[in-house]
Order: structure tokens, then C-alpha cells, then sequence
């Protein structure tokens, strides 16, 4: 611990930029506003005892090639648009689901926005779906 007080006493500019680069990593992986990260098991019991609905925001060409059965098709490009088709959805746990993770924590910021209460999206999309063999469909 003495080194690191050292460390920091003696370069005082490299010191504050090692710590803004700490407090960034930290507030990138934090997502205020970007809804809770669930698994597939989550996922599952909350579409089933909650009657949650699962959005998939992937382009329309990757939703064809295989989704979560019951999914609803919603791209991200047209989210904004959507707001009369995803009102219904508005007092239901939404679980907002992308390829890998990273663009549904945009997209469940721009859902609260539009006053959606209940958001969740699916920690490493349909990566994760589809490394526990769950069923897709291709409806």
C-alpha cells in the first residue's frame, strides 16, 4: 500500500489520468438507465410468471434467421418509430435483446424515455441464448 501512495505522490499527472480512466471503465459497465442484465433462465420466468415480452431490437434480416420464440420484432433503426406498436407493452416486463449485449442497453435508455417501467435486457443477447441450446424460432 506504501508503494502505491508513493506512486502517487510522486507522479501527481499520471496519477489523476490512472484514476479518469478507472472512473470511466467503472461507469461504462455501469448502466444507468440501461436496464437490469439477465440471464436466459431470468429471461424464461419472467416471460412466464410475469408475462414479459421479449423484444428483439437485431436488424429484421438476423430476427428471420432465428429468435426467441414469442419475440417481437423491433430494429433498433426503427425504435423511435415504434411508439404506437410497443405501447401495449408498457406495464409488462420488457426484455430488450440484441446479438451480443452491447446496443440494448441504448435501446432500453430509449424505451425509459418513452415511459417504459419495467426494462431488462438479455446479458449477451442471443450469444447467450444460443450457447445454452434454448429453442429459436424462425417464424
Amino acid at each position: 500500500m506504501q508503494i502505491v501512495v508513493e506512486l502517487f505522490t510522486n507522479h501527481p499527472y499520471l496519477s489523476v489520468a490512472w484514476l479518469t480512466l478507472l472512473m470511466l471503465v467503472i461507469a461504462s459497465f455501469s448502466s444507468a438507465g440501461g436496464g437490469k442484465a439477465i440471464g436466459p433462465q431470468q429471461l424464461t420466468t419472467l416471460v412466464n410468471r410475469q408475462d414479459g415480452v421479449v423484444l428483439d431490437i437485431r436488424p429484421l434480416a438476423d430476427f428471420n434467421k432465428g429468435h426467441i420464440v414469442g419475440a417481437v420484432s423491433a430494429p433498433l433503426s426503427k425504435l423511435d418509430s415504434m411508439d404506437k406498436e410497443l405501447e401495449r407493452y408498457k406495464e409488462r416486463p420488457v426484455i430488450v435483446v440484441c446479438a451480443q449485449g452491447m446496443t440494448a442497453v441504448n435501446a432500453c435508455k430509449q424505451l425509459k424515455k418513452q415511459g417504459f417501467a419495467q426494462l431488462f435486457r438479455l446479458g449477451n443477447g442471443m450469444q447467450a441464448w444460443t450457447a445454452e441450446n434454448l429453442p429459436i424460432s424462425k417464424k
